[in-house]
């Protein structure tokens, strides 16, 4: 008998739905959306709410809660910023959308996603590296100016062509 409990299975034992409810987690942490089955959206919706409330109250503690669900940290750091447009709204935060059947099962898919838009801005690690592009570049074109400065005050100095040394070669006779 199945007194109190509550939660779906899913015909997985237990390190299986683990791994999986992990795996949509991260998936849905990095797309911002998951196209999946029903009962499995259904499955991931809660853990979803619960760690954007954690994500909400932004503390260190919260953090490391969050990493012990979603073990990378540049994926918590997006997730972290994405959150806080949800920072005036108490919950509710996925919706799911139906997609239909799917057509070798007919399994009823849905899509999971976030139910505002989150900001499409550049990440932190891309946005460093194209700062550090700019400053090369910068640094390249000042080094041509002064370049090009020198070459203008000092007197052109002509070249003495070298002239390639030939090498005398004897003629080889077919020999009969």
């Amino acid at each position: 008998m199945r007194h109190g409990v509550k939660r779906s299975h899913l015909n997985r034992d237990y390190d299986h739905r683990r791994a999986l409810l992990k795996n949509l987690v991260r998936s849905f942490v990095a797309n911002g959306f998951v196209k999946t089955t029903k009962p499995k959206a259904v499955f991931l919706r809660p853990k979803i709410e619960r760690l954007v409330t954690l994500a909400k109250k932004g503390d260190l503690s919260s953090r490391r809660r969050i990493l012990a669900d979603i073990p990378d940290a540049k994926l918590v750091s997006k997730f972290m910023n994405n959150v806080k447009i949800f920072n005036d709204r108490k919950g509710g935060y996925t919706k799911l959308i139906n997609l239909g059947t799917r057509i070798g099962d007919r399994a009823d898919m849905v899509k999971l996603s976030w139910s505002q838009e989150l900001k499409k801005d550049v990440e932190p690690a891309k946005e460093a590296k194209l700062e550090k592009e700019v400053e090369k570049a910068e640094k390249v074109e000042k080094v041509q100016k002064k370049e090009e400065i020198k070459e203008d005050k000092e007197p052109k100095k002509e070249m003495k062509k070298k002239v390639p040394a030939v090498r005398k070669v004897k003629k080889q006779t077919k020999s009969k």
